[in-house]
């Protein structure tokens, strides 16, 4: 009852499901969710830099090269082609 974010409701409530549990990892996943606000960063992640979510704005690179990609992908005009088998 000491940490932070743990009220006895939540912990009472987990209780109740962890005895209806039936197997070790229906449990083990009730207990990561009680404590789901008290992990902290894995160490695998402690070093990566965050990359600011600022909706979807693109740099004008990436638009330029989206659109150079666009372009390469259209189809030409294969209209004649039909013309000399007929």
């Amino acid at each position: 009852m000491n940490l932070p974010g743990l009220t006895e409701a939540k912990v009472d409530a987990c209780y109740k499901k962890l005895t209806a549990a039936g197997s070790t990892r229906q449990q083990r996943a009730l207990i990561l969710e009680l404590l789901d606000g008290l992990r902290g960063v894995a160490i695998s992640e402690k070093g990566k830099l965050q990359r600011p979510q600022v909706g979807k704005q693109r740099s004008q690179a990436e638009k330029k090269q989206q659109q150079q990609y666009a372009e390469k992908r259209e189809s030409p005009d294969l209209g004649g082609v039909a013309d000399m088998f007929a």
